[in-house]
């Protein structure tokens, strides 16, 4: 037997159009009056706890907090590294002095030295020595690893990559077509070769000159090599004296 719900449901599938009448007509047959259906009884909803309310922040919000990334990765999970360093992780310090349109040099440099004012004199009087006169040298400081801290790949082709592309920026900045490496760290990450000391060769990074001696921040130390670095800056002495 049709309830009331399944009653109208049909007449509305067939189009037609349910009412009841008002009063009984002559002759008419009683409508029927289908029951509606008895819905079982729904349990009560237990009450949820009351929220607390949010603590007061104290600090600045993080950016992994908006971007709803995970604050830290623990060591072992599969997302800890997508480039695992491979190798020992290279460590130096290079000072990156620039004379304008001349001469960057690049020197071994430890980075409590860098400020030193005996270092800074002797790298303006290295520059008097090649014949650029007295300059006031812009200077740079180049960290590795701290350059690329955080990144996945620290290793030595890292470091040689970003300190050429660096390099080849300070060069173009410049106007800069002569590169003096000084010191064994500046000539073995600048160069993607060994470079032979006293030697001016193609940069191949830049369209540049390069040429690789002692570091100058050993002669602070040890003054006997003064002799062999003004040797090994003849062939570029001699460029800047034919320019």
């Amino acid at each position: 037997m049709l309830n009331e719900l399944q009653r109208q449901a049909y007449l509305q599938s067939m189009g037609v159009d349910g009412y009841f009448p008002r009063r009984l007509l002559p002759g008419a047959l009683a409508s029927t009056q289908c029951e509606l259906p008895v819905l079982p009884a729904v349990e009560s909803i237990p009450e949820l706890p009351a929220r607390s309310a949010p603590k007061q922040r104290t600090g600045p919000v993080r950016a992994s907090e908006l971007l709803d990334l995970p604050q830290a990765i623990k060591p072992g999970t599969e997302t800890e590294s997508l480039a695992p360093v491979q190798g020992e992780i290279p460590t130096f310090s290079l000072s990156v002095s620039a004379v304008a349109g001349r001469l960057l040099i690049v020197d071994d440099c430890p980075l409590a030295q860098l400020r030193n004012r005996d270092y800074l004199t002797l790298l303006q009087n290295i520059v008097l020595a090649l014949g650029l006169g007295k300059q006031q040298l812009a200077m740079h400081s180049f960290q590795w690893p701290e350059t690329m801290k955080g990144h996945a790949d620290r290793g030595a082709a890292a470091a040689s990559q970003a300190l050429q592309a660096f390099l080849a920026r300070q060069l173009e900045l410049g106007g800069i077509g002569q590169l003096l490496l000084m010191g064994e760290a500046a000539s073995r990450f600048a160069a993607d070769k060994d470079l032979p000391r006293a030697t001016l060769l193609p940069y191949e990074p830049a369209e540049a000159t390069v040429l690789s001696t002692l570091s100058a921040s050993r002669m602070l130390a040890e003054p006997e090599l003064k002799r062999d670095l003004w040797q090994q800056l003849q062939p570029l002495c001699q460029l800047f004296k034919n320019a």
